[in-house]
């Protein structure tokens, strides 16, 4: 069969009842209790190309940062003097500390909507026992794990769902973290060294935590980092959807990691994923522009639209090495079409 690599979206864990970041957003408004909070983030979204939990969080940063800076924050000067949004009036000082509490109150409920609940596992194993039959259907089950642990997974998710189906079915996997003195830190070389699956968490994990000294941790605990911490200075979990998050660690490794897996496989089967971010985007266009005969297989109710509107946007060149599968991750008609997509390709 083809070298597969696998791209996991929102739309993935979404067949576990987790809300696509899209929906999280939907939900915030029940979560903000003022009116002014609930106008600040209208306001947010009210910006054009921004939709997501991600976006918003970027926006309430680059607040934040202004903020601090060392004009503003002594009072030297002072702008702006008011913030009009919508019917609501805030004074600067106003807006910036209801900017600090909606941040709060996303990365406290991002945590409560996204941490990993026991009474999903069945439901995970049974869907991804379906998934991997479909990739690797010549394989028996008693011998499957061992395929799997040749894969590389990606996956923009926050949630710890490949990590608790790992766990479970006993097959070796690694996230980039080295236990040292019975604590987990970044170690990327790991990806290179390792014999067993290697899961690329793009955008960070509930569970990742970034030290005062600078080091990443891999933490047991699932509890956020909701203020001044002995040890931890952030959580390492949204990064801005602008270019200077390349500059950061793990978001940087990550990346540079993705780009070269994709270069030694010759199909990416991508579930879930909208296609709205751009370097992603871009780095799925030059994995099949260097090649034509590689393929992406893109399994999502709106595959189709997601993929002409957000990934090509007009342009029809790579459109014949784009499979769409317009279906629900997690049914069975879907496992059987994506099995015989790839069996298509052998």
């Amino acid at each position: 069969m083809p070298k597969t690599a696998l791209f996991l979206g929102a739309g993935a864990s979404k067949a576990f009842d987790y809300p696509t970041t899209k929906e999280f957003v939907n939900h915030l408004f029940g979560v903000l209790t003022s009116s002014s909070e609930k106008s600040i983030l209208n306001l947010f979204l009210g910006i054009p190309d921004v939709s997501d939990v991600e976006h918003v969080l970027q926006i309430i940063d680059s607040v934040l940062n202004f903020a601090s800076n060392p004009l503003f924050k002594g009072g030297r000067v002072k702008f702006p003097a008011h913030i009009e949004i919508g019917r609501t009036i805030l004074d600067w000082s106003s807006f910036v500390a209801r900017c600090e509490l909606i941040k709060r109150k996303i990365i406290s409920e991002l945590h409560r909507q996204y941490e990993f609940d026991e009474n999903k596992l069945e439901k995970i194993i049974e869907c991804y026992d379906n998934l991997f039959g479909s990739i690797y259907p010549s394989v028996s089950r008693s011998m499957r794990a061992k395929e799997i642990e040749q894969m590389h997974v990606f996956t923009t998710n926050y949630d710890s769902v490949i990590e608790n189906y790992c766990l479970e079915k006993q097959i070796s996997f690694t996230c980039g973290f080295k236990s040292e003195r019975g604590r987990r830190f970044w170690k990327p070389e790991l990806f290179r060294e390792f014999h067993g699956l290697k899961l690329y968490k793009l955008h960070g994990s509930l569970d990742w935590r970034e030290t005062h000294d600078g080091r990443i941790e891999w933490v047991v605990t699932q509890e956020q980092v909701s203020g001044v911490s002995r040890r931890y200075r952030r959580n390492i979990l949204i990064y801005p959807a602008q270019k200077e998050y390349f500059n950061e660690e793990p978001f940087r490794t990550l990346m540079r990691y993705f780009e070269e897996v994709l270069s030694v496989h010759d199909v990416c089967l991508v579930i879930g994923f909208s296609f709205r971010d751009p370097y992603i985007n871009g780095i799925f266009l030059e994995f099949l522009r260097v090649n034509p005969n590689r393929k992406l297989i893109v399994v999502s109710p709106t595959a189709s639209r997601n993929v002409e509107e957000n990934l090509l946007q007009g342009d029809k060149k790579l459109k014949k090495q784009i499979i769409c599968l317009d279906m629900l991750f997690g049914e069975e008609k879907t496992f059987k079409e994506i099995r015989n997509t790839l069996a298509n390709l052998r």
